[in-house]
């Protein structure tokens, strides 16, 4: 098809009054006369097809079909949800695709018309009329410019409805297929009636089916396949969830919250819309500031001049999952990171244009790591340089034959504290190279090491193995090599020294981020365990407040202890569990009724033992006494500990007894 046929010129069309960004806009297309003869022509083609191909939930653009029916069952549907009784509720949700029309690939169109059995050519033809249109703005009362789209169907053209329609049906098929193997369960408005999943409106879906998590997740993971394998995406500021009147509070909150996935927003969104400028731009300290506040603000539900109360430190909320944060990253540190990544790929020799532009304009010659920048440099020159702290924290060389790594200036050791060997006297010898201390058969000359390195520098290098010995040195390495991606390598690193020395709570947080609950209830036991919840003891050490008491029992103070364990309506709430609890949290007090121990027969020693476990430590007793009753040996400790097993295995490695 010739191009000026399938010119097109886009009139933005206002959404709102005083319009001032661009999704205030329609943009509407405006095809040649001659284009919408032949695009009409194809559609009359289509149209006898459409109602054996296209499913009875999509009324839209389909001939012998009629909108009104689509809307008439919404209406019954949330009469049904008002009148719904018994144990089990329903939910329907509005799905609003972001952009549906524009991010529809070509591609994809066609791999649709081949798998519902369009000839070739007829596939070709439509091919002609989408990919072959070249669009100019109309702005100001003239056009202006050109493009050369690569995707997108346009609004305007007679053909883009059914082409999208024909797109949507993959999900309709999908949602069906799961329905049949019972992933989603749907619902049914009366006995004996039919069985609704979904109805669809063009471009406009809604999702129906039962109010459980299960549910729920089926059918995300349906429209998370077709948005993946269409290049759609779910506007989830403009997505709505209506429930039946019997859905309990909490299964609404608890569904809503899996759907708007707040922490999974700020990573998705919030932290990577700026990564691909501080790929290499530096941003200033305020800039990086603003953003951090803005995602620290949506995290925390707070609005634009209405702040709240922090109830955990932003930097606490930036460590690993693994050290008691939600792994949210600076601003101010992923461009730090992203500069330096440029700095890596420097160091290890990178052969692409731009470095080796970089390397001959800013070292000359010079190692990486002892270069500084020049008042003269660019200032991104300046900040990739600067980056070498980072590096020197986390690169280590690779040892091939040794003969261009220095002893003593050079990091090579991977195993040791700053990769570089401290000397057993002062007198460094005369040894200048790493190839002096490799033996002719290609192993490590142990006598050397011993002569001139200390016992810690000489298990270390040979805990790094022999060296290849063949070629040259390959750059740096070692913790590149554990799997961790550079970016987030340098990140870790350069946070490194701020970590808190809170590395033995490890398995315990692992544990809980890899437990098949919901992400909800583990965020609630972050803040559980961090103390972070938005209880009065916690207000009254900021702001001062009259009543401290709890609001439910109003006996005590309302700390975390309190509130889940002993105020009478969580030992309730406990005890109405079907877990076997016992009836009070704590131990109480009582007099010996009947001494019933026993001593041990003789030749052995018996072993009494008990554990306290607190919130945030954890004490244990231990006595020993042979087969008199004489006591052979006490034990107590205390440990800053959170698991009860954790007690039971430091009793286990109690040291042996003697009589």
């Amino acid at each position: 098809m010739h191009k000026g046929v399938n010119a097109t010129n886009i009139v933005l069309i206002p959404k709102v009054q005083n319009p001032k960004r661009t999704n205030h806009f329609w943009p509407i297309s405006l095809c040649n006369v001659m284009y919408k003869v032949i695009s009409k022509i194809i559609v009359n083609r289509i149209k006898p097809i459409l109602p054996k191909l296209i499913y009875p939930t999509q009324a839209a653009f389909v001939p012998g079909r009629n909108i009104q029916d689509n809307n008439v069952l919404v209406q019954e549907i949330i009469h049904s949800f008002n009148r719904k009784r018994g144990k089990e509720g329903f939910f329907a949700i509005k799905i609003d695709l972001m952009k549906a029309y524009d991010k529809l690939s070509w591609g994809a169109i066609n791999q649709v018309l081949s798998c519902f059995g369009i000839p070739m050519k007829f596939r070709n033809w439509i091919s002609q009329c989408v990919s072959t249109t070249t669009l100019s703005i109309c702005l100001n009362g003239g056009q202006v410019g050109t493009i050369n789209p690569s995707c997108d169907l346009r609004q305007g053209d007679p053909l883009s409805p059914y082409l999208f329609i024909w797109t949507a049906e993959i999900l309709s098929r999908l949602l069906n297929c799961a329905l049949d193997k019972n992933n989603i369960k749907g619902i049914r408005l009366s006995r004996g009636g039919p069985i609704l999943s979904h109805i669809f409106f063009a471009d406009d879906l809604i999702l129906v089916g039962r109010a459980n998590v299960d549910e729920v997740r089926g059918y995300w993971q349906c429209l998370e396949s077709f948005c993946s394998w269409f290049g759609q995406q779910v506007n989830k500021l403009k997505t709505s969830i209506f429930f039946s009147k019997n859905t309990p509070r909490g299964l609404r909150q608890e569904i809503k919250d899996m759907l708007a996935g707040r922490a999974t927003l700020i990573k998705s969104v919030g932290l990577s819309m700026p990564m691909y400028a501080m790929q290499n731009t530096k941003l200033s300290n305020r800039m990086a500031s603003r953003i951090d506040s803005m995602v620290r603000d949506f995290w925390w539900g707070f609005e634009k001049d209405n702040h709240g109360l922090y109830l955990k430190a932003w930097d606490k909320l930036c460590l690993p999952k693994s050290l008691g944060g939600l792994g949210f990253r600076k601003t101010r540190e992923m461009n730090r990171a992203f500069l330096a990544k440029w700095g890596w790929n420097i160091l290890n020799g990178s052969q692409s244009l731009c470095c080796r532009v970089l390397t001959a304009k800013y070292l000359r010659g010079k190692e990486f790591l002892n270069c500084a920048s020049k008042s003269s440099d660019s200032w991104f020159g300046k900040n990739v340089i600067k980056s070498r702290t980072i590096l020197e924290k986390g690169a280590c060389k690779i040892v091939a034959d040794g003969r261009e790594t220095r002893i003593w200036e050079d990091p090579w050791i991977p195993h040791l504290k700053d990769f570089k060997p401290k000397p057993r006297t002062s007198n460094t010898g005369v040894h200048t190279f790493v190839a002096d201390l490799i033996s002719s058969d290609g192993r490590w000359d142990v006598h050397k090491h011993n002569s001139l390195f200390d016992r810690v520098t000489v298990l270390a290098i040979l805990r790094g193995g022999i060296p290849s010995g063949l070629g040259q040195e390959s750059g740096f390495g070692h913790l590149k090599r554990m799997g961790i991606s550079p970016a987030n390598l340098l990140i870790s690193l350069s946070r490194w020294r701020e970590l808190p020395n809170v590395f033995w709570l490890l398995p315990f947080w692992n544990k809980l981020w890899n437990s098949k609950v919901l992400e909800r209830h583990k965020v609630l036991w972050l803040c559980i365990l961090s103390n972070a919840l938005p209880l009065r003891s916690v207000i009254n050490k900021r702001f001062h407040i009259e009543e401290v008491r709890c609001p439910l029992c109003g006996r005590e103070e309302e700390t975390v202890e309190h509130l889940f364990l002993t105020c009478d309506i969580a030992l309730h709430v406990w005890l109405s569990s079907p877990w076997d609890l016992r009836a009070t949290i704590f131990p109480v007090p009582a007099p010996c009724l009947e001494q019933c121990w026993s001593p041990p027969p003789q030749g052995w020693i018996k072993l009494n033992c008990d554990v306290r476990v607190g919130l945030d430590s954890m004490c244990l007793a231990a006595m020993a006494r042979n087969h008199l009753g004489e006591v052979v040996k006490v034990h107590t400790a205390c440990w800053i500990s959170l698991m009860r097993f954790v007690g039971k295995r430091r009793l286990a490695v109690w040291p042996s007894l003697q009589p």
